[in-house]
């Protein structure tokens, strides 16, 4: 379920923002660019991957390779927020000043550059809490999709071409030995009557 909910916050993320993102890029004619690039680019990672895992835990085809793609991309979501922790750390007031400069272009008010001040704690403890869930997921995913193809191989229900061979080639064998023993028997039948003919004609 952990799991489960971490993809569907993932798409949550990705989905705002990439729409935040695409705001910013088409309601002003000079955009806070690095800011625009940012949310479009890492919403739209967000988004894909976790619909790709997502899709993986109810679709069988494809070996639910969605699960190994949402794996693969955790660590990167690691890097990401681990180093924005280490950015705001190291250089909280370009940070704060950036927001100060460019509020009107991403839709802050007045104020924006002291709330963000403030929330600086909280956006610490936000990060790193996702960081921690995005190395869970990395570590659980392959289970999960190791569990969920065993399943689906023992699914009876599941449709496998490969059962029908088999018994055919051994009722073919079958029908082949069969055959084999009758030709002998006849083989075998017409040459005792053959001697029988022979011994009453002596007779």
């Amino acid at each position: 379920y952990t799991v489960k909910a971490l993809h569907a916050i993932d798409i949550c993320i990705g989905l705002s923002l990439v729409i935040y993102g695409s705001l910013l890029f088409t309601q002003f004619e000079t955009p806070a660019m690095a800011a625009a690039l940012f949310c479009v680019i890492l919403g739209t990672i967000h988004l894909a991957t976790s619909l790709a895992g997502i899709v993986s835990f109810v679709v069988e085809s494809c070996s639910r390779c969605g699960l190994v793609i949402s794996a693969y991309i955790s660590p990167y979501y690691v890097i990401v927020y681990i180093t924005i922790v280490i950015a705001l750390i190291v250089d909280s007031k370009g940070f704060l000043k950036y927001i100060d400069d460019h509020k009107d272009q991403m839709f802050l008010g007045q104020d924006a550059a002291a709330n963000f001040k403030r929330m600086l704690p909280l956006l610490y403890t936000i990060f790193i809490v996702l960081a921690l869930l995005e190395s869970l997921r990395f570590m659980v995913l392959f289970q999960i999709r190791e569990h969920l193809l065993r399943r689906d191989k023992a699914d009876p229900l599941r449709p496998k071409s490969t059962r029908s061979t088999k018994p055919n080639n051994n009722l073919t064998e079958a029908l082949l030995e069969s055959n084999t023993a009758m030709d002998g028997s006849l083989e075998t039948g017409g040459m005792g009557l053959g001697d029988g003919e022979q011994k009453w004609w002596e007779h």
